[in-house]
């Protein structure tokens, strides 16, 4: 329903009074049919199916009748049918480890979720450079890989609905939770360690790691360096906001075992940053980039959201050549999630923000552009709420492709996560997946880390 109704409240009752002022839909049984009727406007369009045509998975059966039946409606491209979810190709995964041809694979998706054949293809294609890079059993008894949060930020951006801290206003608590955070990573060598497992790639997000000071910058670094061993092959700090990550805080990164970084300007546009809340500028990008360059990273990942407020094809046209004019070695491309939490969502009016058809131009053009520099997509993962309900895709150019990236999408080999908010995914050999989460809250964080609960073992 939210593929059709992105910004707007929908209510699920029983024995509904039908309302004047707003859309209604019915799905009921009656002598062994299922109906769906829909009233809006005072138009009534009904549908019906008898129960006996479904042969399989009744609950997809009507989402694809309401999916072709609210499309009918709206006329409304979308390109990803009705399949929801936020790691698509884990699907494909499993249907070439279970014996399918890609062509076989692609046809299922688009026959079982109304799939167009270029996305079917998309993840198909992604599936395999997954096996090819990972392998076709997973590693789940040999290697794992970490994450760790660090959930400050110069300030909010206004797309964010994620628990972050404005540094400025708890720069009180960062240093105490770094030290909490380096117990934590002990603590997990130790708890790996004695699991004869080694550590394959590590994963510094937030947040903002690049808001940091200097000297915990290096403390922190200093405790990764020390639990990675000889497996580990890639180690990602996400820097964040360009105007924090100046040259002496590159210098301490470079310093270390770090092999990749993120600098994410979401927009090479002055006007579309100050409308997102980003404090800083396109010229505050090419310095950070700059420096970077000189400081000798040859590995830098940069975002850049489509579907901003104010964005035009053609202005994000203009982004996107200047952001490529970067000579960036991956790209990852984000589509707008409209989260209610948003300061975005609750400040604009839908209106101004939501143009499925712009969307959809942009998307198809970042893909050209891409491909014509000899960038490939290498991974790929969804959200609720997107415009135009589309992806988020990672494009490289070969051999840049970030690991660590596949694996958490993937969810093929454990994942710890040290820090407030982490979530840890363990992977039994039979790929059964638990979590354990660690809280949201800094300070309940600190104080778990005080007592000693760590939650691994």
């Amino acid at each position: 329903m939210t593929i059709f109704y992105l910004v707007t409240n929908i209510e699920f009752v029983q024995n509904p009074e039908q309302p004047t002022d707003a859309d209604f839909l019915q799905v009921y049984k009656t002598n062994g049919l299922t109906e769906v009727v829909y009233t809006r406007d005072g138009e009534v369009k009904t549908y019906s199916f008898n129960d006996q045509d479904i042969v399989k998975n009744r609950t997809k059966t009507v989402k694809r009748i309401l999916f072709r039946f609210l499309n009918e409606i709206w006329q409304s491209e979308l390109p990803w049918g009705f399949l929801t979810g936020v790691r698509p190709v884990k699907m494909a995964v499993n249907m070439l480890l279970q014996g399918f041809t890609p062509e076989e694979a692609q046809k299922s998706l688009e026959n079982d979720f109304l799939i167009a054949p270029e996305k079917a293809k998309l993840l198909t294609d992604l599936a395999n450079k997954e096996l090819t890079l990972t392998g076709r059993v997973p590693t789940v008894t040999d290697t794992v890989s970490l994450y760790i949060s660090i959930p400050f930020c110069p300030d909010r951006c206004a797309y964010c609905s994620f628990t972050s801290y404005v540094y400025s206003k708890n720069e009180n608590m960062v240093s105490e939770y770094v030290d909490c955070l380096v117990k934590e990573l002990e603590y997990i060598k130790e708890v790996v360690k004695g699991k004869g497992q080694g550590i394959q790639t590590v994963y510094i997000g937030g947040g903002t790691p690049g808001v940091l000071p200097p000297m915990l910058t290096d403390k922190l670094l200093g405790a990764v360096d020390d639990l990675c061993t000889d497996e580990t092959i890639e180690i990602t700090f996400e820097a964040g906001r360009p105007e924090v990550f100046n040259d002496e805080k590159q210098k301490i990164v470079k310093n270390h075992r770090v092999t990749r970084i993120c600098i994410n300007p979401q927009s090479m546009d002055d006007r579309i940053l100050k409308n997102i809340g980003r404090n800083h500028t396109v010229e505050d990008i090419l310095r950070c980039f700059d420096l970077a360059v000189k400081n000798g990273f040859d590995n830098i990942n940069t975002d850049i959201i489509v579907g901003l407020p104010g964005e035009t094809v053609e202005s994000f046209s203009k982004n996107l050549e200047a952001l490529l004019d970067l000579n960036p070695q991956s790209v990852t491309v984000h589509t707008l999630a409209m989260k209610k939490k948003a300061g975005l969502i609750q400040n604009h009016n839908a209106q101004d923000i939501v143009n499925n058809k712009d969307v959809d131009e942009m998307i198809r053009m970042t893909e050209r552009k891409l491909f014509n520099q000899g960038f490939e997509p290498y991974y790929l993962y969804r959200q609720k709420m997107t415009v135009g309900n589309r992806e988020n895709v990672g494009y490289c150019k070969k051999g840049f492709e970030c690991i660590y990236n596949i694996q958490m999408i993937g969810e093929r080999q454990t994942i710890y996560g040290a820090g407030a908010g982490a979530t840890g995914r363990f992977v039994s050999e039979d790929l059964l997946i638990t979590r354990k989460t660690n809280k949201k809250l800094v300070d309940q964080y600190i104080k778990d880390i005080r007592d000693g609960n760590f939650g691994y073992g």
